[in-house]
């Protein structure tokens, strides 16, 4: 299956999407928490700041919230059907 994890700021940027490919969704959203850890520990190394981490699987949405600024990194994934 393949699916797409769209990333989107709160101040109006977005990423290009990420395309992949995993067995059934919970293990393309297993791949987004992935990334989205990542995303929580690099911030973290440069701000020593709160950061909050909320995931909503029923959604297949995670938000990712920057203390430091108050601002947000949505990620959102889609099954892409072929």
């Amino acid at each position: 299956m393949k699916f797409e994890i769209n990333i989107s700021y709160s101040w109006g940027d977005e990423e290009s999407p990420i395309e992949i490919e995993a067995e059934c969704v919970e293990d393309a959203f297993n791949c987004m928490v992935d990334l989205a850890t990542e995303e929580i520990k690099t911030s973290l190394r440069e701000w020593r700041e709160p950061h909050e981490l909320r995931i909503n699987p029923n959604d297949n949405e995670i938000i990712v919230w920057y203390g430091y600024d108050d601002e947000r990194c949505y990620y959102k994934l889609k099954e892409i059907n072929m």
